[in-house]
C-alpha cells in the first residue's frame, strides 16, 4: 500500500531551522519510521535523522570544527540496554542508508531534542555525510559515528571518479558560496546590480540548498595555454549539470545546449538541463530532449517547473 501524504510534493522539505515538530507529523508527511533514529522517507528522497539524549552516556551534537557528530544504530544488550559488545555494524540497513546517501542523492534532515519523553523535536538543518568511524563506549562495545556537515557549509566534494574523467583537467569549485549563504540567512535576494541569468541561477541554487543538495561549478582546463571553461551549476548527489540563460528564445537555448555538450565531454555522464526564466516554445523543448537535456523554469506559484518527469524527485514540478 502506498504512503498517503497531505503534502502536494513530499520532495519539498517543509521545515526551516529552529522549527519544532512531532515525529508523528514527520511520519504522516514523509512516510518515515516512527521509532528508528535513521528514518528514510518512503515517499521522497529525504532521510530523516533523530538525535536525542542517550541512556548510555553518549550524546550527539556539534563539534568545535563545525561538524555534527551523530550516533548511528547499534545492537543493544538486552540486560543493560547499552550497546552490546562488539564492533559497529555499518552494513545494517539503517546505517547503510546514511552511508550511501550521497551516492543516491538523498539529503539528510536532522532533528534533535535534549531530553527524552513527550517534548517535540527541533529541526536543525540539512546535512551531507562528511566521514564515519566507530567509537569505543566501554565494556568492549563500539558504536557507529557519522560526522555530518551542513549543506550550506559543504566544502568537500565527492570522489573525482564520481563526476569527472580527469582530475588534471577538471576541478570542482564553489558557486559564489558567500553570497548564497548571506541570502539564506535573511531569506531574501538582493536584485540590484545582478544580471538576469545570475538572479535566476541564484534563486535555483537556493532552492536546491533548501532541499539538501549542495551546488558546485566545474573549472575545465581543456587546452594548455588557454583560459579554462567554467560551468554554471552542478548539483551534487544527483550529478545534474545546468546552463543558465537570460532568455528562453531559440538563440539562447541553442547556445546553452552547445555549451552543455562541450562541457560533458570532460565529465562522467551528468544529467543535463537548461535553466531559463520562462517556459520555451514546444519546438525548443523537443530540441533540448533530442540532446538528452531537460529544461527548467520558474513556475507561476513560486515553484520550479521542468519538461522532464525525472526531475520531480528534486521537488520540481513536471509540465508537458
Amino acid at each position: 500500500m502506498g504512503i498517503s501524504s497531505p503534502l502536494k510534493n513530499p520532495e519539498i522539505w517543509r521545515y526551516r531551522r529552529g522549527d519544532f515538530t512531532d515525529r508523528r507529523l514527520i511520519n504522516r508527511d514523509y512516510g518515515t519510521s516512527i521509532i528508528q533514529g535513521i528514518a528514510p522517507s518512503r515517499n521522497s528522497s529525504h532521510i530523516v535523522l533523530y538525535a536525542q539524549a542517550s541512556d548510555h552516556g553518549y550524546s550527539a551534537g556539534w563539534r568545535e570544527d563545525g561538524l555534527y557528530e551523530y550516533m548511528g544504530a547499534s545492537r543493544l544488550d538486552e540486560r543493560t540496554g547499552r550497546p552490546a559488545a562488539g564492533h559497529a555494524n555499518f552494513s545494517r540497513p539503517d546505517n547503510n542508508a546514511l552511508l550511501t546517501s550521497w551516492r543516491q542523492g538523498r539529503p539528510l534532515q536532522l532533528l534533535e531534542r535534549k531530553g527524552r519523553g513527550p517534548q517535540p523535536f527541533r529541526y536543525v538543518d540539512s546535512f551531507i555525510l562528511h566521514d564515519w568511524f566507530e567509537k569505543d563506549v566501554g565494556d568492549g562495545a563500539y558504536v557507529p559515528i557519522f560526522l555530518l556537515r551542513p549543506v550550506e557549509k559543504a566544502t568537500h566534494a565527492p570522489h573525482p571518479s564520481y563526476c569527472i574523467h580527469s582530475s588534471e583537467q577538471v576541478q570542482l569549485i564553489p558557486v559564489e558560496r558567500h553570497a548564497l549563504l548571506s541570502t539564506l540567512r535573511d531569506g531574501s535576494i538582493d536584485h540590484r546590480n545582478m544580471r538576469p541569468e545570475a538572479r535566476l541561477e541564484k534563486s535555483f541554487c537556493l532552492f536546491m540548498l533548501r532541499q539538501g543538495y549542495p551546488v558546485w561549478r566545474f573549472e575545465i582546463r581543456h587546452t594548455a595555454g588557454c583560459r579554462p571553461l567554467y560551468t554554471d551549476v552542478w548539483v551534487g548527489g544527483v550529478n545534474l549539470l545546468l546552463e543558465t540563460k537570460a532568455k528562453a528564445d531559440r538563440d539562447h537555448v541553442r547556445q546553452a545546449l552547445a555549451q552543455l555538450i562541450d562541457y560533458t565531454r570532460f565529465l562522467s555522464n551528468p544529467y543535463r538541463a537548461v535553466l531559463v526564466p520562462e517556459r520555451p516554445e514546444g519546438d525548443l523543448l523537443k530540441l533540448a530532449h533530442t540532446q538528452q537535456a531537460a529544461v527548467i523554469w520558474p513556475g507561476t506559484r513560486g515553484n520550479w517547473e521542468s519538461s522532464a518527469m525525472w526531475l520531480s524527485h528534486l521537488g520540481i514540478t513536471y509540465r508537458r
